[in-house]
């Protein structure tokens, strides 16, 4: 596999010359972006070239730094230290430049090229290469403006260990002078530790997510499975007994090496699909919900057929059951999605294959 766009500073125009090459030569390509859902070979094909994005990093800010533009080869803690320094802080962003199967570069937004930008909410890769993003910038502060939208449970369990365990995690910042462990709640405070801990004072806000992402080794194997629940009274308990509790108790996947199955619960809040709708651009046709996402680790090849079939059968368990119960969702959130999931029927109605035609050649180039 050969691999284009792999300068130390590559832009958009680098982009669009390696299409001009592959549509010259007939040449199959993929192309590779910072990456999210850990599907192996979702991001190449044989006997093609790989158009790499990991050089497109740039960073800049607008004229009165209300706007960050950034590139598809930044990770977000280069994006954090980035910004922190001036004191602000970004949350995502939205399209900005992409570049077409036709080599043509365009800017696309809520104002420019709508349907595309519609399309590319729920497209991924089907419509054109990303090489710019912007970002609207706030304060970069702690605090919680409100906290019932904080409430995000991750519980996983740990097969492999003795005896199994449930742990979840809560990871709030909060802006201020104070004391770190409060007499006004040591009654919390004081319960014992039973995985991490890290309640301490804070040079700025940066440290946290670098402190998280040093909690995973990123050793492990993986997969992602995505499905949603309505927002309903026992959606949590009920993942629970059908997803955690047989992880534990079928004794299976007590033999696989470093062995984990966790559930975590993305709400899908009625602010942020106003949010979304005001934007002008909005592909997904849901109401609230709780979308699930479902993430088995394990360390050792020989187990995938067993995770990935234990992953599949107790997700179809789950969605069986809350059919059952009238509290199913009909979605499957793509950035999750795992391998023959089909994520794309819930986004705009099924509407999103028929762009392919108006801009250019598919990206992917997979037939």
């Amino acid at each position: 596999m050969g691999q284009l766009c792999s300068g130390s500073h590559a832009r958009e125009n680098d982009v669009a010359s390696a299409l001009a090459i592959t549509e010259a030569t007939h040449t199959k390509f993929s192309v590779r972006s910072g990456g999210h859902v850990p599907v192996v070979g979702a991001q190449s094909n044989d006997n093609s070239v790989l158009i790499a994005l990991t050089k497109i990093d740039i960073k800049e800010f607008n004229d009165d730094k209300s706007v960050l533009s950034v590139g598809p080869g930044n990770r977000w803690i280069d994006v954090y230290n980035f910004t922190s320094p001036y004191g602000l802080a970004v949350a995502g962003g939205r399209y900005g430049q992409v570049v077409l199967g036709n080599e043509s570069i365009i800017e696309t937004s809520a104002i420019w090229h709508q349907d595309l930008s519609w399309a590319l909410k729920g497209g991924t890769a089907n419509y054109s290469i990303v090489t710019r993003f912007d970002m609207k910038t706030y304060p970069g502060r702690g605090g919680i403006d409100d906290p019932h939208t904080e409430l995000n449970p991750s519980i996983e369990v740990h097969p492999f260990e003795d005896e199994g365990f449930f742990r979840s995690a809560y990871l709030p910042f909060v802006n201020g002078t104070f004391s770190a462990s409060p007499v006004s709640i040591e009654n919390f405070t004081s319960i014992p530790n039973t995985w991490y801990d890290t309640v301490s004072h804070r040079e700025n806000w940066v440290s946290l997510p670098i402190e998280v992402a040093g909690v995973d080794d990123n050793l492990r194997r993986e997969q992602f499975r995505a499905l949603a629940l309505k927002v309903a009274p026992g959606v949590v308990d009920l993942a629970v007994d059908v997803m955690l509790r047989p992880a534990l108790e079928s004794g299976k996947l007590s033999e696989v090496n470093g062995s984990v199955v966790s559930v975590t619960f993305e709400h899908i809040r009625q602010m942020v699909l106003q949010a979304a709708q005001h934007s002008g651009v909005y592909a997904m046709d849901v109401d609230p919900a709780d979308v699930i996402l479902i993430v088995t680790n394990w360390l050792d090849a020989q187990w995938d057929e067993l995770m990935c079939s234990y992953s599949k059968d107790a997700a179809d368990r789950l969605e069986a059951r809350a059919k059952e119960l009238g509290v199913s969702y009909d979605l499957i959130y793509v950035n999750n999605a795992a391998e023959g999931q089909n994520p794309f029927a819930a986004y705009g109605k099924g509407g999103f294959c028929g762009g392919c035609r108006r801009y250019g050649r598919s990206t992917t180039q997979r037939e």
